[in-house]
């Protein structure tokens, strides 16, 4: 068993290769740095540890959505518009179109530029397969996804030893016209909660996105997977995430 000691060190070094994969993870700046307020008191090492790890656990979620949408997705899409080279079999010629999509795909820099691009390879395919609602939803909760993301990586967060976890986005206080006034947002666990739900959602559409329409149109062996249930699309963050003070 690991004491104490060993898991804070655990955590360490956890922390330091999150900190190379800072642009994968959901939030601003590993540790939740706290904002110099005498109403919050510093987070402990291991509590600190273990919320930057939970909450960057959105961002690493993105991370595979982009792989779901710009590997799975758009290849099927390519291979399902080309015929195959000589002696491929279905299989090989969906992954060669697999490795294309991700050359085009991830040679673009910025989330929002990469899932333009996807929806545009993508779109004509899977409308002329017949998937346009489907398409339609996975790409709003895609929409969503990122939105959440945005946010926490550009947030900084603290916690309030009576009413939990707070977060300050200074991106959208700094556009504010007028003197500059920090307000904070509260950030409670059914929300986080139900935003993981929402993720993994999201990931389960891709799935069936990418495996239906390639079985759809034959480039996969079958049985296609079942379709997920709907969740209904995320409420803006003003509702999610309401302004409150941590006293």
């Amino acid at each position: 068993m690991l004491g104490l000691r060993g898991g804070l060190l655990r955590l360490g070094c956890l922390g330091r290769q999150c900190l190379l994969l800072r642009n994968g993870l959901s939030f601003g700046f590993l540790g939740f740095f706290l904002l110099a307020c005498g109403f919050l008191r510093s987070l402990g090492c291991l509590l600190c540890g273990l919320l930057s790890f939970g909450l960057g656990l959105f961002g690493l979620s993105f991370g595979r959505f982009g792989l779901l949408l710009g590997c799975f997705c758009v290849g099927a899409a390519l291979a399902s518009r080309r015929k195959p080279l000589p002696k491929h079999a279905r299989g090989r010629h969906r992954i060669r179109y697999e490795h294309i999509a991700i050359k085009q795909i991830f040679r673009i820099r910025g989330e929002s530029n990469r899932i333009r691009e996807a929806k545009r390879l993508m779109y004509k395919s899977f409308l002329k397969a017949g998937m346009k609602s489907e398409y339609i939803h996975t790409m709003g909760a895609m929409k969503d996804c990122l939105k959440i993301r945005n946010l926490f990586t550009h947030c900084h967060w603290g916690q309030s030893p009576r009413r939990g976890l707070f977060f300050v986005d200074l991106e959208e206080i700094a556009h504010r016209s007028g003197r500059l006034k920090i307000e904070f947002r509260h950030a409670d666990g059914k929300t986080l909660a139900h935003l993981e739900d929402y993720f993994w959602h999201t990931f389960e559409w891709l799935d069936y996105l990418a495996k239906s329409y390639a079985v759809k149109t034959g480039w996969m062996l079958g049985p296609a997977p079942s379709k997920p249930k709907r969740m209904p699309a995320l409420k803006p963050h003003s509702h999610l995430f309401p302004r409150r003070s941590p006293q």
